[in-house]
């Protein structure tokens, strides 16, 4: 599905809404593939971005929200993060 903003959604739907396990693709390469609660980016999952950096964990509002390993290149952080921020 292809949506208003030029992102790609392959996943569940209920109701219209991206609803249960999905991966959605930005035009600018960002990347997540994880689970969605009524449009939102909400529980776990992977996010990929564009710069090679790769986040997998709980995420919260489509934020890096909860427990999770953050990787890029030689740096890695595991740890809480708190809306996007460790």
């Amino acid at each position: 599905m292809i949506l208003r903003s030029g992102a790609v959604y392959e996943g569940d739907v209920a109701f219209g809404r991206l609803h249960g396990k999905g991966t959605l693709k930005l035009p600018n390469g960002w990347t997540f593939e994880g689970d969605f609660v009524q449009n939102s980016i909400q529980g776990s999952g992977r996010i990929c971005f564009p710069d090679g950096g790769e986040y997998e964990g709980e995420v919260a509002a489509g934020y890096r929200h909860g427990e999770g390993v953050f990787r890029l290149g030689e740096i890695t952080y595991q740890g809480f993060w708190k809306a996007g921020k460790k």
